[in-house]
């Protein structure tokens, strides 16, 4: 199984944890956060990080890590890239 299967056998899971940060980074200001784009951006930042085994801990550690700005800074990447 590749890492992104593993991680998205998680993603029912993480529902909450993802609301919790969605409702977080709105909270800040930011009207526009979907939980897509921050599912999106948990899974390139697990790519990023190389992890040797994933579990459901360290997903939500990592959800929980993510700040306004780098969720921001994803989507101004993703808009720029055009996808």
């Amino acid at each position: 199984m590749s890492q992104v299967e593993i991680i998205n056998s998680f993603k029912e899971q993480l529902e909450i944890p993802l609301e919790i940060k969605k409702d977080d980074i709105s909270s800040q200001g930011y009207d526009t956060v979907n939980v897509d784009e921050i599912w999106e951006l948990l899974l390139k930042k697990i790519k990023k990080n190389k992890y040797e085994e994933i579990h459901l801990h360290i997903l939500v550690d990592e959800i929980f890590a993510i700040k306004a700005n780098d969720y921001m800074s994803f989507i101004t990447m993703k808009a720029w890239s055009g996808k």
